[in-house]
């Protein structure tokens, strides 16, 4: 009580209510193509917040020396793939940081190969079990046809590791 009169007296409360607000949070999914990371990248500019993706964060776990990095590491120098289960627990490890705590996350879809794994219905359960629940959900849906005509022309900047559609998208 006496901390609330003393927050009021230096009019403070305001600054307080918005310190300890829950931070804006967004969740993308989407098939690949689809367009989710650029929109996400987006997003996280215009809002401040964290953009996060399953790739990006099992390498700060790997730049952290933690043992999942380790894990994640010793798989991919063998030339063997991330499961996906572990993909979900580096993100995890991002979406619980102090930085989505104060800024607030964008997340770029989540690791799912195959629908076998993850269907929509269980990409929704999971980020509704996060601590911090996505104030936004967007599920950007795109025709089969029209995905593949947009992977067809995909190439990588060299420089960047970016992918672009080289008629509409070229960085040069």
């Amino acid at each position: 009580m006496a901390e609330k009169a003393l927050l009021n007296a230096c009019g403070a409360e305001d600054d307080l209510e918005a310190i300890s607000a829950k931070p804006t949070c967004f969740f993308l999914l989407g098939k690949p193509g689809a367009g989710k990371t650029r929109l996400a990248r987006r997003i996280a500019a215009s809002q401040r917040c964290e953009y996060i993706d399953w790739a990006s964060a099992i390498a700060e776990e790997i730049r952290n020396n933690s043992e999942l990095g380790s894990r994640c590491e010793e798989l991919l120098l063998k030339g063997e793939a991330v499961p996906e289960s572990l993909a979900v627990e580096a993100l995890i490890s991002k979406l619980e940081s102090n930085k989505v705590a104060h800024y607030g996350y964008v997340l770029d879809g989540l690791p799912c190969q195959c629908d076998d794994w993850v269907n929509v219905d269980e990409q929704l359960a999971f980020v509704l079990d996060l601590r911090f629940k996505p104030d936004f959900v967007i599920n950007m849906r795109i025709p089969d046809a029209d995905l593949l005509e947009r992977r067809v022309g995909v190439l990588i900047d060299p420089e960047t590791n970016f992918l672009y559609g080289k008629e509409a998208h070229s960085p040069r």
